[in-house]
């Protein structure tokens, strides 16, 4: 098949919302001709819209390169857009100091790129910076509206107001309100299941080699990460969970919170610590940085006592309000480590327990910045 055969069939079924289709057709034309870099930049585009950045990186990095060498005539008009989604695919890595970079190319080509002030002014947020990130989506709220784009232009001003809003309130209302509405959820569906005989919260556990019983520990996970089913049919062994996707609760009136990761201050504490406006109780990354030494040495013990705490009941009751996954700890910037918790019907003491803790740890090894929910932990030497 020939190559512009191809293009205009992937074209057709991307525009069919047949993804799938479009990627087995942008292979076969790359196989053809592997120097095309809008073809590169289409397929990297098609690899992180299903959410895999690892994959979209490669050839997204191989089309600006393409680029650079000066032998493609609309170099110039494609050098923006591959650089948003080389700065998409950054921020999905949690590399905020690349995307920032990569915004910033843009923007100093063309200082009035909306979409590129918009994205720096997002990733502002989902780092703290809330003065600086306001102030750069005001700058491309200006532009949106010199062009008369009413819907963009509506959503950036809801977006601004509520994040503008929401400062004057305590950060703990957000994680009070995804908690909240997390719990009262699980409650509805678990309490319909254990009418049917299904029981909440059940541990995960195997026979042990002397014939115990002892937690069944995902494939890599910590010694203390033990794990809790939402519910299970003990007649059968069937579990369920309660909800597919975490879930995200909008503030009532600035629901436009929820569109983006923004980090507000906890004040009052030794060290720096930020809520999330997507702090899902049910998936909530917990991330801490250190001044300096290693997190896995220094922070695991913290969080694996605080969940072994909460796995076992201290933040609920005998047979309600346990945790029930911790993730791996996932090493960033060298002195920072996330963990993504599912935190089930806990109350929200669970948060003030784990800052008790890390202000003892504080003590000892000073802590940079705790973040409870989506955003991204300073990169070194910023």
């Amino acid at each position: 098949m020939e190559l512009d055969q191809l293009v205009r069939e992937a074209m057709e079924a991307l525009n069919g919302g047949e993804p799938d289709a479009a990627r087995e057709k942008l292979h076969a034309a790359l196989e053809l001709d592997g120097n095309r870099p809008d073809l590169l930049h289409a397929l990297g585009a098609l690899e992180l819209q299903r959410g895999a950045p690892g994959e979209a990186r490669p050839l997204v990095e191989r089309a600006l390169a393409l680029l650079d060498s000066g032998a493609v005539p609309e170099a110039l008009a494609m050098r923006p857009h591959f650089q948003l989604s080389l700065a998409t695919i950054a921020e999905a890595e949690d590399e905020p100091g690349q995307a920032e970079a990569a915004y910033r190319s843009v923007l100093a080509d063309d200082p009035r790129h909306a979409e590129a002030l918009a994205g720096l002014g997002r990733l502002q947020l989902a780092l703290g910076k809330l003065d600086g990130g306001l102030a750069t989506l005001q700058a491309a709220l200006a532009i949106v509206m010199e062009r008369d784009a009413q819907a963009e232009a509506q959503g950036m001003r809801e977006f601004i107001h509520a994040v503008s809003s929401f400062r004057e309130q305590p950060a703990r209302d957000l994680l009070e309100a995804h908690r909240d509405r997390y719990c009262a959820f699980f409650d509805h569906h678990a309490a319909q299941m254990e009418a049917k005989g299904w029981v909440a919260e059940a541990a995960r556990m195997r026979r042990s080699a002397d014939g115990g019983i002892e937690p069944d520990l995902p494939e890599g996970a910590r010694p203390y990460a033990a794990t809790r089913i939402d519910l299970v049919d003990p007649s059968t062994g069937q579990g369920g969970l309660v909800g597919d996707q975490p879930m995200l609760v909008a503030l009532p009136g600035l629901e436009a919170l929820t569109r983006a990761p923004v980090l507000f201050p906890w004040p009052g504490l030794p060290f720096e610590v930020l809520v999330s406006s997507q702090c899902p109780w049910d998936h909530l990354p917990v991330q801490v940085m250190l001044a300096a030494g290693d997190p896995l040495e220094l922070v695991d013990p913290v969080i694996g006592a605080w969940y072994k705490a909460g796995f076992e009941g201290r933040f609920g009751s005998a047979n309600a309000g346990r945790f029930h996954f911790v993730s791996p700890p996932d090493i960033r910037s060298g002195t920072g480590v996330v963990y993504i918790l599912d935190l089930g019907r806990a109350a929200i003491g669970a948060v003030n327990d784990l800052l008790e803790r890390l202000v003892a740890l504080h003590a000892q090894h000073p802590v940079r910045r705790v973040i409870l929910g989506r955003g991204h932990l300073p990169e070194p030497g910023r």
